[in-house]
């Protein structure tokens, strides 16, 4: 998958999302990782910290996504340190 492709990505809420309101998400592309407005199906909440696939890409800056359920013992979505 390309860096700057967004949509496949998993990454982490970082601002709760509200059944029809945005929240936002940190996710790796362009060798870093960047903000993005995000939006969950309707009806549905995903609180920060937890782990998300994008869906969808809305351009500029606006992602939809889905709660990503981790298998027993999987280590939680860890943004990579910058250096």
């Amino acid at each position: 998958m390309a860096d700057h492709v967004v949509v496949g990505k998993v990454g982490r809420v970082t601002d709760r999302i509200w059944p029809g309101r945005l929240g936002a998400v940190l996710i790796p592309v362009r060798g870093g990782t960047e903000e993005f407005y995000a939006r969950a199906a309707p009806g549905v909440a995903i609180p920060a910290g937890e782990t998300v696939k994008v869906t969808a890409y809305a351009p500029p800056r606006s992602v939809d996504v889905e709660l990503v359920e981790s298998e027993p013992g999987t280590p939680p979505f860890r943004i990579p340190p910058r250096g």
